[in-house]
């Protein structure tokens, strides 16, 4: 019964058959479930230790400039309050004033750790995103040039949540942004949205229009090109 074709032009498989489709589509789920996550939890992590180091050297840099200037200047003591003794020496006690202050900071440490996460993610897809090479393919999950390509769009996806989003709205940065994607961008070249990044290549002095799309594929059917 292998190859025989049914109504609409599916093929028939056999129970063996059934069984390496199966596998290899369980295979292809594994593997791209695992570059996925690293794609997403790798550079989490290594934010997490990114912002959790600069906020302390931003502590111990607080804390020098405390100690160098701020304890041994009482016309500055009614910015944060006079300072107390304490077992270890004079502190700032906790004021409205420091609490203001450490509250504004929160803004910063959000903006900062997202543009932190930004570049590693940038890291990460240069690692993973691979180019695609032409032709046509089945659409299937188990072919490994379609496998790499949703793993590619899964990727690039990810980076145009950020497009729209300070600082990447800017014109210079999403330029930079796709080229370290893939895409090959002539002189003058300010991109607008390009879904395939690794797939495209645009001239020197091209314009393009403020809510335009680029994109690499197409789907006909049951294939992919």
């Amino acid at each position: 019964m292998s190859g025989e074709l049914v109504e609409g032009g599916a093929k028939l498989l056999t129970g063996e058959e059934l069984k390496r489709e199966t596998k290899a589509l369980r295979k292809a789920s594994l593997w791209f479930a695992a570059r996925h996550n690293l794609f997403l939890i790798a550079p989490a992590v290594l934010t997490f230790l990114t912002a959790a180091l600069l906020i302390f050297v931003a502590l111990k840099i607080l804390q020098w400039m405390l100690d160098a200037f701020y304890l041994v200047n009482p016309g500055l003591w009614w910015i944060l309050g006079a300072p107390t003794l304490t077992l270890t020496g004079l502190s700032v006690p906790l004021t409205p004033t420091s609490l203001a202050l450490a509250l504004a900071a929160i803004p910063v440490i959000h903006v900062s750790a997202k543009f932190i996460y930004f570049l590693y993610l940038l890291v990460f897809a240069k690692i993973l995103v691979k180019p695609i090479p032409e032709g046509y393919y089945p659409y299937t999950p188990a072919n490994p040039v379609v496998r790499q390509f949703l793993l590619n769009a899964t990727i690039t996806g990810t980076f145009l949540s950020f497009f729209g989003e300070g600082p990447w709205a800017r014109a210079e940065l999403s330029r930079l942004m796709y080229k370290a994607l893939g895409a090959k961008l002539g002189r003058g070249v300010f991109p607008a949205t390009i879904l395939d990044p690794y797939m495209v290549e645009i001239g020197d002095g091209t314009t393009m229009g403020a809510y335009s799309c680029v994109a690499g594929h197409a789907i006909e059917g049951d294939r992919i090109l």
